[in-house]
């Protein structure tokens, strides 16, 4: 008898199939973490690392943790996918402002350029608010 999780598990092994190579793909390209676990320890060396205009699906996997960045996915960054530990323990947070002087739409957390682009299990926050203090 196939129980739903089974039947998950398996969704998910095919999913990561090599076609044709019948071999089993890595499911993720690049592996971000803070305490120098992965590849890297940022989002924007990750983004930077990611080919452009890549010919196939780019995926990064983000360890928990609180990622104070602002990011920018350029257009040559497309088919990007981000995949977080979850909305509560993977937090890209940025606090730049108009306080600080500078224009509304640089302020943002990430700014999406990219075709493409996929996030899941990430929060994405503003902390700094109009008049940062």
């Amino acid at each position: 008898m196939i129980t739903a999780r089974k039947h998950i598990m398996f969704i998910a092994i095919l999913a990561v199939w090599w076609e044709g190579q019948g071999q089993l793909a890595p499911l993720f390209d690049m592996i971000i973490a803070q305490d120098g676990s992965g590849d890297i320890t940022t989002i924007t060396q990750g983004i930077s690392s990611a080919p452009s205009f890549g010919s196939s699906r780019f995926r990064i996997k983000l360890c928990a943790g609180i990622y104070n960045e602002n990011i920018v996915i350029n257009k040559e960054k497309t088919d990007l996918t981000i995949i977080g530990e979850g909305m509560e323990r993977g937090i890209i947070t940025g606090s730049r402002s108009y306080g600080d002087g500078m224009k509304i739409f640089e302020t943002a957390t990430i700014e999406i350029n990219g075709d493409g682009f996929v996030a899941s299990g990430i929060t994405f926050q503003i902390t700094a608010g109009l008049e940062k203090k």
